[in-house]
């Protein structure tokens, strides 16, 4: 390729890079999670390195990170130093963003020197255009440095098989580039080691052991210091960094926590000491069949999706384009594998040097099946990507080469491929479930047609491929293989795509409602008679629900609160403290969701979840005296909709009440439009659910229970508990209330400040759910500026221990936004604390506004009406493990 045209394709790529990250409006992630570690780590660095007297042991911090990242952003910030004053992660950024446009054109050179210059092109296309790269050029991770560099390095170990004369400098970088690499991602140790033999071989006829000996140079410049440095500051040394390598094969293994890091934590007690071998074997007597399923699951945990943990869109580029975009190249990849794997894209063989390369790429390629065994994330496919986007080109190559023999065969091919990828997304049984009535039977009928559909393809890629009939052994075998994994993957029913028997439904219309009936038995009504109970509600985005829904219980409207089932879950006796004096308190778990969901820009009320609901006593009267609860919830608006959902029968798996997963929410794949349900699976008895309805228009939608294509029936995702009745009912007075009414213009911020007067004292189990409510619009709204008017609510709670010193509790369970249409909208939002479980006292309570929003909206002004803030006295956890569930 001539140097101009690389030259063009470095500077769309790096175009494309620096508009995302310094021009286009997003949520700035790249000290985000594990970022803000390596920034920390750079700092380390440049602390050891400036100041004389610095002990090694502010470097024990690498020990789980390694040197080179860190050393990357510190280098790039020095570089920064020159040209100005930037913040800590401005440089790196910019640093990154020119070191994967590089690997960019370096990439388009492996493929043009394995396939030519035709997929060299098409390559560039993908590569520059690829999400996942241009998203996570703006984050801090290990990963996104490390596909770079693995580029750079596959490309000079490629050079040697095809018989182009490599330099001593090159030997040398691909030493060091190496080293980096294995310290910046252990697993690539197995790209350290196979250098070695490969190196020999290639350079047999040259120069082998000088060769050799420039490699294990290179590699020495970077290992040498790192194993002295670990030895000074940890007395112990290895060639690769320790990331909890055995916890996280725990995790990944276990058939209990479904392969995710579950809150409530996971017993590991002494994990870290047992060998990879035993914590396997002890997983694995937990249940094989559940390991086997659990398995089975990491392909598409791993690959399914592009690396995108907060749903990051980028103009056009939403996420479920996004997902699509991938899975195209997944598609693609299989084509290349095989039509142009150990052929060429005419169907001539390939020649040895190129195979051989060709061979080396795609062992590289599988070996990141070794996930499959720790918490598999979409992350880790980071590194895989390059081979993945080589083999897409050229299969898209092959095509356009198909196409030119034949537009007859290549337009049947084509539309066979869109066939494919379309049939290959088909989850919903509803069409099906019409005919069969048996979702079971709609579930075997859908996997044999994405299998029929599939096998199809493959058979008229095979048809269609050029010089089919003089194709290799080989050839064929590789085809089939790849056929047979392809129709497996398609059809296979994986957890991992969600659960296949739920449903959902939208309820869009004013007027329109689901109804479920619970029948209750005489020794259930014995057990409840004395209880408070409380209504769950499986929805998804809160806001949606409590601006347009309304529920009632036996005729009974639920004045609310909502309260957010996963607030609920935490272990409120366990506060942590942070900050610089340790006076803030948080709670581990909210906390981790919060700091998520804001690199989502999101709240945690946003996770789909368990909703409570308390019932009013009279409620619990008629249920007690009929035995009978009919539960209605409404569109009472008709101006938004909102999401509930629901199983076939007689499926009785609902999603886990107690426990649940940020990691399965943010690293799971099943929602191709959204965030993954964040709970597990588990069996509960539906026998008290009876009749359910779907109303529309006033009437019943006979069987069906949703607006969805096809036929749902079955229930809806509804559950009943109950806890302890207090003895005496709590009463709280405020010092001061807040004012009802209240506006915000233009970055204006408002705070107000009350204290709870008068109350019991909490007992050890009372919960205090702290409600912040009311309605809020923006007066002179126009289409244009509608809901750009940004007002972030905060409410923060203030204690004091014995010694006077104050502590703030922030809430993390508000939206990040009121909401600002011309219309008035609810907001009504709450956060649970166990009083008596704390060691400090509350002593007041904070509650803000502030306008944040963008200069569009700058003329307009939000109104807040009818607002008030309430403590909601509650007995008892309702989501106490000690509760049952009806």
């Amino acid at each position: 390729m001539s140097r101009p045209l690389l030259l063009g394709i470095f500077a769309l790529s790096l175009a494309f890079r620096l508009w995302f990250n310094f021009v286009f409006p997003h949520v700035n992630n790249a000290g985000a999670a594990d970022g803000s570690e390596y920034l920390r780590l750079a700092q380390a660095l440049d602390r050891y390195f400036s100041q004389p007297n610095s002990e090694l042991s502010i470097l024990s911090g690498f020990k789980q990170s390694g040197p080179i990242f860190p050393l990357f952003i510190l280098f790039c910030q020095k570089v920064g130093a020159i040209f100005g004053s930037f913040s800590n992660s401005t440089a790196p950024l910019f640093g990154q963003c020119v070191l994967a446009s590089v690997a960019d054109v370096f990439l388009c050179q492996t493929a043009n020197l394995l396939w030519g210059r035709q997929s060299a092109l098409i390559c560039a296309a993908f590569t520059i255009f690829y999400p996942a790269y241009l998203i996570n050029s703006g984050r801090l991770y290990a990963e996104s440095f490390s596909t770079s560099l693995s580029i750079i390095l596959l490309y000079i170990m490629c050079r040697g098989f095809v018989g182009e004369k490599r330099s001593w400098i090159q030997f040398l970088s691909l030493g060091i580039g190496l080293a980096s690499l294995q310290l910046a991602r252990s697993v690539m140790i197995l790209l350290s080691v196979i250098s070695l033999p490969l190196t020999y071989l290639q350079e047999r006829k040259n120069a082998a052991i000088k060769a050799l000996g420039l490699l294990l140079i290179g590699m020495a410049l970077v290992m040498i210091p790192w194993l002295c440095a670990q030895k000074a500051v940890l007395n112990k040394a290895s060639l690769v960094v320790d990331r909890v390598g055995n916890y996280n094969l725990f995790v990944g293994t276990n058939p209990d926590i479904s392969g995710w890091l579950s809150y409530p934590y996971p017993d590991g007690t002494g994990i870290e000491s047992r060998s990879a071998l035993s914590v396997l074997k002890s997983n694995l007597k937990l249940s094989p069949s559940r390991s086997l399923k659990l398995m089975l699951d990491k392909p598409f945990r791993l690959a399914k999706f592009p690396w995108n943990d907060f749903r990051t869109e980028v103009g056009l580029f939403t996420f479920p384009v996004q997902v699509a975009y991938h899975q195209i190249l997944l598609l693609l990849c299989a084509v290349g594998i095989c039509l142009a794997f150990l052929t060429n894209a005419d169907g001539r063989p390939a020649q040895s040097g190129v195979l051989k390369a060709r061979l080396m790429l795609f062992i590289y390629f599988a070996s990141h099946a070794i996930y499959w065994f720790f918490i598999t994330v979409p992350r880790y496919n980071l590194t895989a990507t390059p081979v993945l986007i080589l083999f897409a080109a050229a299969g898209a190559a092959a095509i356009v080469t198909v196409s030119r023999q034949s537009p007859m065969r290549a337009l049947v091919l084509v539309n066979a491929l869109v066939l494919f990828f379309l049939s290959a997304r088909l989850r919903e049984l509803g069409l099906l479930f019409q005919f069969t009535d048996n979702p079971f039977v709609s579930l075997l009928l859908l996997c044999l047609l994405k299998a029929l559909i599939a096998a199809l393809f493959f058979i008229l890629l095979w048809k269609a491929s050029p010089r089919a009939a003089e194709r290799s052994n080989w050839s064929q075998a590789v085809s089939i293989c790849v056929a047979l994994f392809s129709v497996f993957l398609v059809a296979y029913p994986a957890r991992a795509n969600g659960r296949p028997f739920e449903w959902q439904t939208i309820v869009r219309e004013k007027g329109d409602k689901i109804v479920q009936l619970f029948d209750f038995g005489k020794a259930d009504l014995g057990a409840i008679a004395d209880k408070q109970m409380f209504l769950l509600l499986d929805i998804d985005r809160a806001d949606d629900f409590i601006e347009n829904a309304q529920v009632t219980v036996n005729g009974e409207i639920l004045p609310g609160p909502v309260i957010p089932g996963i607030s609920l879950t935490q272990d409120f006796a366990a506060a942590k403290y942070t900050g610089k004096d340790q006076d803030q308190i948080y709670f581990e778990c909210e906390w981790v969701y919060d700091r998520m969901c804001f690199a989502a820009d999101c709240a945690a009320s946003d996770i789909r979840q368990w909703f409570v609901l308390p019932l009013p006593p009279s409620a619990v009267k008629k249920l007690i005296a009929s035995g009978l609860m009919t539960v209605e919830v409404e569109n009472k608006t008709g101006a938004g909709a909102f999401k509930v959902f629901g199983n076939y029968p007689p499926v009785s798996f609902f999603p886990t009440v107690f426990s649940s997963s940020w990691e399965k929410a943010f690293y799971g794949v099943e929602n191709d439009h959204g965030f993954t349900d964040s709970r597990y699976d588990e069996k509960l008895d539906l026998s008290r659910h009876k009749a359910s309805n779907f109303i529309v228009s006033g009437r019943p939608a006979g069987r069906d229970l949703s607006p969805a294509t096809g036929l749902q029936t079955g229930k809806y995702n509804m559950l009943l508990t109950a806890s302890s009745q207090a003895n005496e009912t709590q009463s709280f007075t405020l010092s001061h209330a807040l004012p009802k009414k209240l506006s915000l213009n233009s970055l204006e911020s408002k705070a107000y400040s009350t204290s709870v007067s008068s109350h019991l004292p909490p007992t050890s189990t009372e919960m205090w759910v702290f409600r912040l409510r009311g309605k809020s619009f923006v007066r002179n709204a126009t289409k244009r500026t509608q809901g750009r008017a940004r007002v972030e609510p905060k409410v923060k709670v203030l204690l004091a221990d014995e010694s006077g010193k104050t502590f703030s509790y922030p809430c993390r369970w508000l939206p990040r936004f009121l909401p600002a249409y011309g219309e008035p909208k609810d907001f009504d939002y709450c956060f649970p604390m166990i009083p008596a479980q704390l060691k400090e006292k509350i002593a007041s309570i904070e509650v803000s506004f502030q306008r944040k929003d963008t200069v569009e909206a700058s003329d307009e002004t939000l109104e807040i009406e009818d607002l008030g803030l309430e403590i909601v006295p509650l007995s008892a956890n309702p989501l106490s493990r000690q509760n049952r569930l009806y």
